[in-house]
């Protein structure tokens, strides 16, 4: 949950750093607030 001064793709980076490491993800599904080249970037290096 953001403010209304926070955009929500800015926190998938956040999010996806509370999963361990060690943990693999499969897939990230959403809205199309995080479709942005950011948010493709952090999934890719998280191997999703």
């Amino acid at each position: 949950m953001t403010d209304n001064a926070t955009g929500d793709a800015p926190i998938l980076p956040c999010l996806l750093d509370q999963i361990p490491a060690d943990e693999t993800v499969a897939s990230v599904s959403s809205d199309g607030a995080y479709d942005t080249k950011g948010c493709h970037e952090a999934i890719a290096q998280r191997g999703a």
